[in-house]
C-alpha cells in the first residue's frame, strides 16, 4: 500500500510482474466518492506472464488518483515446494503509465522513494 506523492494523476495503463510461483495479482484503488475498485485484476496468473503480463488500459480521467489516496497491491503465490520463496526467485511489482508525471516514483513497503 502506498499513498501517491503527487497532487493528481490519471492512470493510463497498469501491469504487473511476478515470477513462476505467482497465482493471482490485483491492484485496488478507492475513488474519493465510490467503492474500492480493482484497476488491475488477474485472478489466474500464468508463469508466461513473467515477460508478457496482461496490461489494463484506461482513458484519460477514468482512474484519477489524488494526492494521498492509497493504491493497494495484492499478490498471491502457490509454492508446492519446501523451499522458502524470496527475492530474486519470486517478487511482486506493478508498473504503469500516468499523466502528468515529470519523473517516475517507486514505492517499497509503503514508502515512496
Amino acid at each position: 500500500t502506498c499513498a501517491l506523492p503527487i497532487s493528481e494523476m490519471s492512470i493510463l495503463s497498469i501491469g504487473g510482474h511476478m515470477h513462476d510461483f505467482g497465482s493471482s495479482m490485483f491492484t485496488y484503488w478507492q475513488p474519493p466518492e465510490g467503492d474500492v475498485m480493482a484497476i488491475y485484476d488477474v485472478p489466474d496468473w500464468h508463469p508466461n506472464y513473467r515477460y508478457e503480463p496482461p496490461v489494463s488500459q484506461y482513458n484519460l480521467g477514468e482512474v484519477l488518483v489524488e494526492e494521498g489516496q492509497l493504491v493497494d497491491v495484492e499478490c498471491n503465490w502457490y509454492n508446492a515446494s519446501t523451499q522458502t520463496l524470496g527475492y530474486p526467485e519470486e517478487m511482486c511489482t506493478i508498473f504503469g503509465v500516468a499523466t502528468p508525471l515529470e519523473e517516475g516514483f517507486f514505492c517499497d513497503g509503503g514508502t515512496v522513494l
